[in-house]
């Protein structure tokens, strides 16, 4: 009888050791980045009630895993952080804030799966409750940025807009309504064709004219001081100069923070999570890649999503990166490290194996020993498998004359050493 042919599901992936190291190596360069802005690191469950899930949008249920758990209860996986984190501050009003809370998670989401697009995928972000000022926009924006420079990702370019600032441009073009899915086919502007997005715009009744508008608006992006006086010269009303002007303070901040020359003021970023209020901002490899890549890192202010589980609203805002497309920008630019911590193979037997390990393992060497009872010629097969650095031999000759005997596995060479200086031995090795 033929056994089945177990896969894995749809939309998944198995990261083994080579892949894993390139997500540790993103997770601990970011986490260390978070961490000097003072931002703690947070976890939490990977389902949560549907009803939390779909609070802000309930036809975010069409994008997720759910299921009705064996209690009858209505579970949905979770599709980011941001609605679990703002669960944890309404749950605990006593927390001091602002509350910085930064994580690297693992989430779900129930889309047909592209390259770099899976349905489940990990994320890193950062949350910032508990301030409306822009000061606390500009920490944000600043501190993915340095997250960018720390993993020599310095060209990136960061494309900044508002969502309030919009909506009254909108109104003032005579779009009052469906102001929501206007923003939704904004946001495709740069990805998609005029003609098909002309089609979608006159499917919500826009006139010729207002699409026209649209159109020359987004057309204006791009440097700060010339796209707002666009801006002022054609808008007048009062929120738009006032939004013009926030704008204008936090570029004035981001500049001190250093990262002033990766800023473009883009007028089709929109994001496409209802619950946006005001400051939205993604950022892409390069400053000329927002025509033809896919984002790095999206985010915004979200002023009113921790209110609907709250008792009162709280101001916050935040950003998510993809791990995965950044993984892949790094390796193209081959900026991932090579270099990999040192790795021995003890051969001999299993007390003697276990004492020359604990030796090594005590000095910060990661030790391998024979657990299999391998011969020789086998064992060192097996450490060529695995790319160890050095195999320590101690067999029956070895040990009548008290020595080790290593074989460097990269050039073949092998010497022998006196038994008792195998901390000297290495410990010089991690210093060379």
């Amino acid at each position: 009888m033929s056994k089945k042919n177990y896969r894995r599901v749809k939309g998944t992936r198995d990261l083994l050791p080579t892949d894993f190291s390139k997500y540790k190596y993103v997770c601990d360069a970011f986490s260390s980045v978070a961490e000097l802005y003072g931002y703690e690191r947070v976890e939490t469950p990977a389902f949560e009630y549907l009803e939390l899930l779909e609070a802000k949008n309930p036809s975010i249920k069409d994008q997720i895993y759910w299921f009705v758990d064996k209690g009858g209860r209505k579970i949905g996986l979770r599709f980011d952080l941001t609605v679990p984190v703002a669960r944890i501050v309404a749950q605990n009003p006593q927390l001091p804030k602002p509350i910085r809370y930064y994580y690297f998670s693992r989430m779900w989401r129930y889309e047909e799966p592209q390259k770099l697009r899976y349905r489940e995928f990990w994320q890193f972000g950062v949350e910032l409750i508990g301030t409306p000022l822009i000061e606390g926009d500009a920490e944000v924006i600043s501190l993915a940025a340095k997250c960018f420079e720390k993993v020599g990702l310095g060209e990136i370019g960061i494309y900044i807009n508002d969502r309030i600032l919009m909506e009254n441009i909108l109104k003032e073009i005579g779009i009052k309504a469906n102001a929501l899915e206007v923003f939704r086919i904004i946001d495709k502007i740069r990805k998609a064709g005029r003609e098909e997005l002309t089609l979608e715009l006159k499917a919500l009744k826009l006139k010729d004219e207002q699409i026209r508008k649209i159109f020359e608006l987004v057309e204006e992006s791009g440097e700060f001081s010339r796209t707002s006086s666009y801006i002022l010269e054609n808008f007048k009303g009062r929120q738009i100069k006032a939004r013009i002007k926030a704008l204008e303070e936090l570029f004035d901040l981001l500049d001190s923070y250093g990262v002033g020359k990766y800023l473009n003021f883009d007028l089709s970023i929109v994001r496409g999570l209802d619950y946006y209020t005001s400051l939205v901002f993604e950022i892409y490899e390069t400053k000329n890649s927002r025509k033809i890549g896919s984002s790095l890192c999206g985010g915004g202010r979200y002023d009113e999503l921790i209110g609907i589980y709250a008792k009162e609203k709280i101001p916050a805002t935040g950003f998510a990166m993809g791990i995965d497309r950044i993984i892949e920008a790094l390796q193209t630019k081959k900026l991932l490290p090579t270099e990999k911590k040192l790795r021995v193979l003890v051969i001999s037997d299993p007390k003697n194996s276990i004492l020359l390990a604990e030796k090594l393992r005590k000095i910060g060497i990661a030790t391998l020993v024979d657990v299999n009872s391998r011969t020789l010629s086998k064992n060192l097969s097996f450490a060529n498998k695995l790319k160890i650095d050095y195999v320590i031999i101690y067999k029956e000759r070895e040990i009548r004359e008290n020595v080790l005997r290593i074989k460097d596995m990269k050039s073949g060479k092998e010497e022998c050493i006196d038994a008792a200086k195998i901390d000297q031995f290495f410990k010089k090795l991690l210093t060379s």
